[in-house]
């Protein structure tokens, strides 16, 4: 029996590398002469694909990263209704994750070689792409032989898992060759089954290397036919890229060129060609041999100060890179690894960059891609243990439950630091109007690690859930001690309506929908008091507005009406000291729109140069300095304190009932 050799040298003889004699010496002077090369379709024995991960990295990456990181990652289980007043997403992930450490296993059990879910899954999967197809047993107790379908009426407990590759267990396929067969035999001298055991396919999770549809079994993949090896898939692609390693070693080599300057050469060969011999050639040919031998064996060469004088050719390798990375790109492509993940480039290019966290959100979705692949076999998992009788679930299959396969994006602590400022502010925003409350925020501290998303609690207060209704209808209404964001005239003609039918009981005459629209519905993030007006601060400096940077803030002048029948606009400066008030005509296509009013600036120029930064020039139409009075003046709709109170009795459901009918 001939000794299986898992040393280099196999491995290239494996790969039908080069064979080439570097130094030259004793041989052809030409390296292609001995270059040996197969590019036949063997196909790899097992004993190759079992060998080659664990004697070369890149090949091990192939293989293992994928079902690592998706591992890593692993799933959420989400069902909704939960009545069961337990975290049973989370219990029922933990139970078929202690599969392989049951506290009442069996002595039989206990020997062999069992796992839970999150170990069984990974190594199926690596094995799968080791050699072209894996399969998870399940060990169900429901009182029938392996052979026979699981009996889901009478599932006691899921035991174990084990898992095999495509050489230990395989179809059965009788006179009926299919893609889905119904029993497979298990030829495993591992198993603690019986050696050859029938088992029906409603007990197995398959796996899947490079997976096959077609029915030709061209590829001569054996019993497994509808699984190839990614090794296999890479095969071709690592033959060049090993060839061009050498090649350009070679290559390196060969380029090395020195040369020797000979007194009297050109008089020796007219010697030889005026006698009609080859003696001076010879001896020229001797020279440069025995010249070539020193360099090769002792890296140097000796000669005559005298009569010789040595030099050396200068040579340009600016393809060589190109040579070798167009290699590289060919074999990332049969991989189906990128070649930053590949080839370690993340690590080079630095992971606090643009270009590093570009490359970490594409491997994060990529594995995320490839964990679908395992959902299937997972929610098949998942409903026998729902059906179990001793899992968490007690035997019954929620009405409406879902796998989801999470976004594993690897951050860097600047990163992650960054991440959930971004998402502190959206939650303040959120908080302040009403839509969450600070406790459904820290919700999300609550895990090992943060997430943006929140869990919002049924067990709120009255005003919590008053203030979620000013969120979800704040555009219109706010309650009564929250600040407002819609101007008054819109209010009033939903409120007056909202109130005529909830006192009234029946159907008022309903104005244009025309009337309901808001100039910026954007809520209020500050009031502040100026010369005895309210000023609801929709931005603040330094914020965007239309996708321009505000210089100043800006918002509304609360209980006050407009020329085009909403809450008085006004941009707001810092110099608040200053008691003069500037109101700049807006016209949109030639036509008066509104006008907007500055405080806190000094002088119209000032005004002039904010708007004009902010707003279309065009739309400049003058400026004009105004007098507190005049606002109140204009503004002759201004609400009275009692119906500003009148209007904050009035709930979001009664307006609801009035908006759907308009």
């Amino acid at each position: 029996m001939s000794e299986l050799r898992i040393d280099s040298q196999a491995l290239f003889g494996a790969f039908a590398a080069l064979s080439n004699p570097y130094t030259g010496i004793g041989t052809s002077r030409s390296k292609t002469e001995n270059v040996q090369i197969n590019t036949s379709k063997t196909r790899l024995t097992r004993q190759s694909l079992e060998a080659l991960p664990y004697r070369d990295e890149l090949l091990r990456k192939a293989v293992f990263l994928y079902p690592e990181c998706a591992a890593k990652a692993w799933f959420h289980l989400a069902i909704a209704n939960n009545n069961s007043g337990d975290n049973l997403p989370d219990l029922m992930m933990e139970y078929i994750s202690e599969l392989g450490n049951r506290e009442d296993k069996t002595e039989s059990e206990d020997e062999a070689d069992i796992y839970g879910a999150n170990d069984a899954f990974p190594i199926a999967a690596i094995l799968a792409r080791q050699f072209g197809k894996a399969y998870i047993l399940i060990g169900i107790d429901d009182g029938k032989d392996f052979s026979e379908p699981v009996d889901k009426n009478n599932i006691k407990s899921i035991r174990w898992l084990q898992v095999y590759d495509c050489w230990e267990l395989y179809p059965d396929w009788g006179n009926n060759r299919t893609r889905q067969p119904n029993f497979y035999r298990l030829y495993s001298v591992e198993s603690d089954q019986q050696y050859g055991a029938k088992i029906h396919k409603s007990r197995i999770l398959p796996f899947w290397g490079n997976r096959i549809y077609s029915r030709r079994n061209y590829l001569k993949t054996g019993l497994n036919d509808d699984g190839v090896s990614v090794i296999q898939a890479m095969y071709d692609a690592y033959i060049d890229w090993l060839q061009g390693i050498k090649a350009g070693s070679a290559m390196l080599a060969d380029y090395d060129v020195f040369t020797l300057g000979m007194k009297g050469l050109g008089q020796i060969l007219l010697q030889d060609k005026q006698k009609g011999t080859q003696a001076g050639q010879q001896q020229i040919i001797n020279r440069s041999l025995a010249l070539d031998m020193g360099k090769s064996v002792v890296r140097g060469i000796y000669y005559d100060l005298e009569n010789e004088e040595p030099g050396s050719v200068t040579r340009s390798y600016g393809g060589a890179k190109d040579i070798m990375e167009s290699l590289e790109n060919r074999w990332a492509a049969a991989s189906g690894i990128p070649k930053f993940k590949l080839f370690g480039e993340i690590g080079s290019q630095g992971l606090t960059n643009n270009q590093g966290l570009a490359m970490r959100s594409e491997w994060a979705i990529l594995v995320q891609d490839y964990a679908h692949s395992w959902v299937s076999n997972l929610r098949q998992l998942l409903i026998y243990t729902f059906l179990a009788k001793d899992s968490p679930s007690k035997g019954k299959i929620p009405e409406s439950w879902d796998i989801k396969v999470p976004f594993d994006l690897q951050l860097t602590d600047t990163e992650r630091m960054e991440y959930e400022k971004l998402a502190a502010d959206r939650s303040k925003t959120l908080t302040e109007i009403g839509a969450i409350t600070p406790e459904e925020v820290r919700s999300g501290y609550e895990g090992s690690q943060f997430s943006p998303d929140f869990v919002l609690s049924d067990d709120v207060s009255s005003e919590d859930d008053s203030k979620r209704e000013d969120a979800l209808w704040g555009v219109w209404f706010q309650g009564r001690n929250t600040p407002t964001v819609v101007e008054a005239s819109d209010r009033t003609s939903a409120i007056s309506k909202a109130r005529n039918k909830k006192v009234a009981g029946h159907d008022q005459p309903v104005e244009s929908a025309r009337q309901l629209r808001s100039d910026d519905a954007t809520p209020v993030q500050r009031i502040i008091e100026w010369n005895g007006f309210n000023i609801g601060l929709q931005y603040f400096p330094f914020q965007l507005r239309h996708g321009k940077m505000l210089p100043v803030g800006y918002g509304h002048i609360q209980k006050t009406k407009g020329a085009d029948g909403m809450a008085l606009d006004v941009y707001v400066g810092t110099k608040l000291n200053s008691p003069k008030i500037f109101a700049i005509a807006q016209y949109i296509d030639g036509k008066f729109d509104e006008e907007k009013l500055f405080i806190g600036v000094e002088s119209k120029e000032e005004a002039e140069a904010i708007y004009k930064q902010v707003m279309p020039p065009e739309f400049f139409g003058g400026i004009r300095e105004v007098m507190h009075s005049e606002i109140r003046t204009d503004s002759n709709d201004i609400l009275t304190d009692e119906e500003w109170e009148e209007l904050a009795t009035v709930t979001a459901a009664d307006f609801v009932e009035v908006a759907m009918e308009l």
